[in-house]
Formats: structure tokens, C-alpha cells, sequence
């Protein structure tokens, strides 16, 4: 007798992927420095699944080259995490939602959303833009980029009390594939979201009720007595 599938909901998934935190502070360095970062290298946090898994920290040579690192225009880091992340399903994953606490990588705890840049580095870098496409972004436009290409995240903070309790975004995911992708750490406040939800509660002037939407989902709550 065949068993009853259970459904797959957007909960599951976030169980299902399995992100390998490889924290590893890499940055062209020397001396004491250099002492310190051989310290730091090599943790790993696997949240979800309890498995253990030897680090293999890159040499200090390797880590002194700043070949693979991502740049932005002027922006240039020298601290990065190293997050790979396992999609165990048999087929592919598109806009899968990844969320990541600072209790998996505590490296992040506290950061500010203006230092945290996101790179995948599979994906084409960002040419240089054009001198029309700078006018119209204005000072936030992302800039030429090298190794890699950066992406859109948002910090939520759940309790409201002013520290972000998880970093969110989306991942595109074939079958069976595991990725890494880079959090560079430096300020770096280029680089607009695209406008997809807009939300108010309006005023009289404007609208007469409160409304909600989005690309795809349009709300509004219509009170009784809100024509008359």
C-alpha cells in the first residue's frame, strides 16, 4: 500500500536546505594579525542537521591574495563569511527563502545593514555603468563589480527592539546542488532593492482607507462607514 505524501510547504523547505556556515575571516594580513586570524579560521556552524565536518581553513597564502575577493567601485572589504548552502531535494529551487540567525553566525551579530554586502560569486559581476544610468540611480547605484555579483537581502527585526534577528533572501537552487555564496563585511551603501511592496495607512486627503500591495497582492480594508 502506497504511503499518503505530505505536502511540501515553504516551512519545510527552510528545513530542507542545509546551510553549512563556513566562518572564515580571510583578509591580507601579517604578523600578529595573521596569528590571529589562524585562530578564527575553521568554525563551522551547521544548524537543522547534527553533523561534523573537518575544516580545511585556507593557508595563509591563499588568504593573503585578494584575487577572488569582490570590489564595488572603491569598495573593497577584507573581511568576508563563507556560507555554503546544500539544497538536498531532487529538483531545482527557484526563490527558495533562506533565513540565517546571529546565533549561526555570530560574526554578524549586531552588524549594520549598511556593512553587509551579499555576493554570489557564480554569477556575472556588474559591468561599469553608464554615465545616463549613474545620473538616474544617483549615489546609491551599484558600481562595477568584480568576482561576483551582489544581491538583494533585507534584516528583520522580530521583537522590535532595534537589533535585526535574521537575515533573509532568496536563492535560486538546482537539484542536489551545494553553492557559496560571500557576506563581505565594510561599509558599502550602494545598491537599491527593487520597489515591490508599497504599504500606508492613508489619510483623508489622499485615500480613504488603509491598503496594502504589492507585485503581486493588492489589499484594502474597506470600513462601513468609510464612504459617507
Amino acid at each position: 500500500m502506497m504511503k499518503k505524501k505530505t505536502p511540501l510547504t515553504s516551512q519545510t523547505f527552510s528545513r530542507l536546505i542545509t546551510l553549512l556556515l563556513s566562518i572564515v575571516v580571510l583578509a591580507p594580513m601579517s604578523g600578529g594579525a595573521a596569528q590571529a586570524q589562524r585562530r578564527r579560521r575553521g568554525a563551522r556552524v551547521i544548524p537543522d542537521k547534527i553533523e561534523r565536518r573537518a575544516a580545511q581553513p585556507a593557508p595563509v597564502a591563499q588568504a593573503s591574495s585578494a584575487a577572488d575577493w569582490y570590489t564595488q567601485g572603491t569598495f573593497a572589504p577584507v573581511q568576508r563569511v563563507a556560507l555554503t548552502l546544500v539544497n538536498d531535494l531532487p529538483y531545482d529551487r527557484i526563490n527558495n527563502p533562506v533565513v540565517i540567525t546571529p546565533n549561526q553566525v555570530p560574526m554578524l551579530r549586531g552588524a549594520h545593514e549598511l556593512s553587509i554586502t551579499l555576493v554570489d560569486p557564480a554569477l556575472n559581476a556588474r559591468p561599469e555603468p553608464s554615465g545616463r544610468q549613474r545620473a538616474q540611480e544617483g549615489a546609491h547605484g551599484r558600481l562595477g563589480e568584480t568576482s561576483g555579483r551582489s544581491f538583494d537581502y533585507q534584516l528583520d527585526d522580530l521583537d522590535k527592539d532595534g537589533i535585526w534577528d535574521e537575515l533573509f533572501f532568496m536563492a535560486d537552487m538546482k537539484a542536489k546542488e551545494s553553492k557559496t555564496i560571500y557576506v563581505y563585511l565594510g561599509f558599502q551603501q550602494r545598491g537599491w532593492n527593487p520597489h515591490r511592496t508599497h504599504a500606508a495607512v492613508a489619510s483623508y486627503m489622499r485615500h480613504i482607507v488603509p491598503f496594502w500591495e504589492s507585485e503581486h497582492v493588492g489589499w484594502k480594508l474597506w470600513y462601513p462607514t468609510a464612504t459617507r
